[in-house]
């Protein structure tokens, strides 16, 4: 069987990285691409088919460029923790003979750069920004994918205020009317493996968002209803509010989300829609986290 191009993929037992192989798995077989999976010592291989070529890689130090030879697109769905040692990763695909584009595990709003900017954003930046500064410099293409908010964080961790269990949503008026962009791990792993189908050529220096839910906070008070059989408390958010949550231990994306959901000013660059995914509705979706 020829396959046209290889990607290699870093994270495959992680919540998304689990999806984007489960994709990844019916183009591989039409031989639309072959699949390198480099994993750490230790590693389940379980869920990787038999004949994908896997390679044990260790990111905490300088790794060998021969681990990186023969991929042509570098998926990192690494953990927050670790993502900024991807860029021992990028250091060696760099020095690939083979390297086309690297999609680093930035699985998040498109932030602008008076986002990034922020002083409380270095906690976050300092694992975000460094492997895709490296891949640049290095001149390797870099393909970025932004997403919504992943579900758990709306629905479970009160990253941006809301708790289905507490049947709380944090919202002031001007959220109430907006919407508000989700995704889940699946949706976003079929967006990736769908992208990455594709020549890596077509794909470099290039920015795609994947948003599964556009929801108007009025339709999540809804949803919360419909789920717990009661209103949900809507707490204010306030410019207070936002001052304080700036420097909120987890660091300010969530409340930079809201921030964003209360203006509307969240743009997403290029959404793309990944084929034969139907999403639930969104009161299916809150169900599953009850």
């Amino acid at each position: 069987m020829v396959h046209t191009h290889t990607v290699g993929l870093i994270g495959h037992t992680g919540n998304i990285g689990k999806q984007i192989l489960k994709h990844l798995i019916k183009p591989y077989e039409d031989g639309k691409l072959n699949i390198i999976i480099l994993h750490r010592a230790g590693s389940d291989l379980s869920s990787v088919p038999k004949g994908i070529e896997t390679r044990q890689v260790d990111i905490s130090k300088p790794v060998d460029v021969a681990l990186l030879v023969g991929i042509n697109t570098l998926v990192t769905a690494v953990a927050f923790e670790v993502m900024g040692n991807t860029v021992n990763l990028v250091d060696a695909f760099a020095k690939s003979p083979d390297a086309v584009t690297f999609i680093p595990s930035y699985y998040s709003a498109a932030w602008s750069e008076a986002d990034i900017a922020i002083p409380q954003m270095a906690v976050v930046n300092q694992h975000f920004l460094p492997p895709i500064q490296k891949a640049k410099e290095a001149g390797v293409g870099v393909t970025i994918v932004h997403s919504g908010l992943f579900s758990e964080y709306l629905f479970v961790i009160p990253f941006v205020g809301a708790s289905l269990k507490d049947n709380t949503i944090q919202a002031n008026a001007a959220m109430l009317e907006k919407t508000f962009p989700i995704i889940t791990h699946e949706y976003l792993g079929a967006g990736i493996a769908q992208l990455v189908t594709n020549p890596p050529e077509t794909i470099k220096d290039k920015s795609y968002s994947f948003i599964e839910y556009q929801v108007k906070g009025q339709g999540l008070v809804e949803a919360f209803e419909a789920v717990n059989g009661s209103k949900p408390t809507i707490i204010d958010f306030t410019e207070k509010d936002y001052e304080e949550g700036l420097n909120n231990p987890m660091g300010p994306i969530g409340t930079l989300y809201k921030a964003h959901w209360s203006t509307g000013e969240l743009v997403y660059p290029n959404e793309t829609k990944p084929e034969g995914i139907t999403s639930k509705s969104l009161v299916e979706l809150a169900k599953i986290y009850k």
